[in-house]
């Protein structure tokens, strides 16, 4: 029945799986222990970018198909959360998305990070990834004077070894808002455009208001609105500029007597007072609300990854390896070790080990180091993690102790029984013989 031309078909799938297999392990190991960070691609590896919108099913469903061309291909769906929070994902539709790429048979990766191309291009290098599908933009037209967008970035920097592949959709060009700030580390692009509006913006509406006379109301309204936007987009410190700066053009130009810093109406000394306090005022409140929004999107960001610790980890559905390289995606590391010793004086052993560079020897050769108890650790290498990283790579250290201890229990398990059946089969030996000597005696 094996020889049938069907299952002779099969059994040639199953061979170029293995054999596909066998060669990403050498590859892997290879890459690892000779620190190369080129892409060598023994088989088809997919990286589709996720957005959190609901675009994120086409490219799914289309790098599926990508996948099913070339045997052994792989998915794997990454969505990156920025720690400003800038995109507005929804938890629901990335919920939906991570169902749907497992059901194919892929796995859902969720990685922090502030610059989106470099984030998601450093983690297509770090899986060995050979092509990246990104959904077409769905920015406006007018929206391309804050950059080239995601996409086209990642286009430019791909490198001859990555494939990007930009898939048409539904929500094309459908927009996605205003960008607004969001507070906490802005991005250096963000910034300049704070200080530009804050401080070019206010003299270039001066100039425009000198050719006509809308009154001084209207004239700190419009002044006042380009405070809004310098918070909007850089902060409060831009804001506050853009307040001060605005303030000494309406006193020169609009206010008697003109192109003089004196005031003689008290009436108008009140009201540029308040068009300073309101601004000010304008500046702070949104700047909180970014600081909230910031926080709100890292901690939903946080909650992600420990849903996931909470699911597969303490399921045993996770391996201590498998969970490392997690950790190495997720803060975009070069490497990450578990290292444990039996006492203050005895020498660190690894006790598992993901991703690239030579191993550590002790924890205080890596970047990143997090205890876990008095005798293990869980190093890292590649950067340096921020303070509020460090709470999220606690709980990851304490779930790689569990799943180490895990697997250790399972691996006594294993030789308990292994022992039990070997005395079952004793016993069930010396009963035969002993009956069977029994008659004759």
């Amino acid at each position: 029945n094996y020889f049938r031309p069907g299952n002779l078909t099969a059994l040639r799938e199953l061979a170029l799986l293995w054999v596909a297999d066998r060669v990403d392990e050498y590859l892997t190991e290879y890459r690892s222990e000779h620190r190369v960070s080129r892409i060598w691609g023994s088989r088809e590896r997919i990286v589709v970018g996720l957005t959190g919108g609901p675009e994120g099913r086409t490219l799914i469903r289309r790098a599926a198909r990508l996948a099913e061309k070339g045997a052994g291909g792989e998915v794997m769906a990454v969505y990156i959360a920025r720690s400003d929070g800038l995109t507005s994902a929804s938890p629901k539709e990335l919920a939906v998305q991570r169902t749907l790429v497992e059901d194919l048979g892929g796995t859902f990766h969720h990685v922090v990070g502030d610059d989106i191309p470099a984030a998601l291009l450093d983690f297509a290098r770090g899986v060995n990834a050979t092509q990246i599908v990104l959904g077409s933009s769905r920015r406006k037209t007018w929206q391309y004077v804050f950059g080239p967008g995601v996409g086209a970035t990642v286009a430019r920097d791909s490198g001859p070894d990555l494939d990007v592949h930009i898939v048409t959709h539904e929500e094309v060009a459908k927009g996605r808002g205003l960008p607004v700030s969001r507070g906490g580390r802005l991005g250096r692009a963000r910034l300049i455009w704070g200080w530009l509006v804050g401080l070019a913006g206010p003299a270039v509406l001066a100039v425009l208001l000198n050719s006509v006379d809308l009154g001084l109301a209207n004239d700190m309204l419009l002044f006042l609105a380009v405070t809004v936007a310098a918070a909007l987009l850089g902060g409060l410190l831009p804001a506050l500029a853009s307040a001060a700066f605005g303030s000494l053009l309406l006193n020169y130009f609009y206010t008697p007597p003109l192109h003089r810093l004196t005031i003689a109406d008290p009436k108008n000394i009140v009201a540029i007072a308040i068009f300073f306090g309101v601004g000010m005022s304008v500046a702070s409140v949104v700047d909180l609300a970014a600081r909230r929004t910031q926080q709100a999107a890292r901690l939903r960001a946080e909650s992600e990854i420990l849903s996931f610790l909470a699911g597969n980890v303490l399921r045993g559905e996770t391996g201590l390896e498998e969970l490392l390289e997690r950790v190495r995606e997720t803060f975009a590391m070069e490497s990450a070790a578990l290292l444990e010793r039996e006492s203050d004086v005895a020498p660190w052993s690894c006790a598992g080990r993901a991703g690239f560079g030579p191993a550590l020897e002790r924890p205080e050769d890596a970047d990143v180091d997090m205890p876990v108890g008095d005798h293990m650790a869980l190093a890292l290498t590649g950067r340096v993690l921020p303070a509020a990283d460090r709470r999220v790579l606690a709980a990851f250290a304490a779930q790689a102790a569990v799943v180490l201890d895990r697997r250790r229990l399972q691996e006594e398990a294993d030789r308990a029984r292994t022992l039990a059946e070997g005395n079952r089969i004793r016993t069930a030996l010396l009963a035969a013989v002993s009956h069977d000597l029994r008659t004759p005696l």
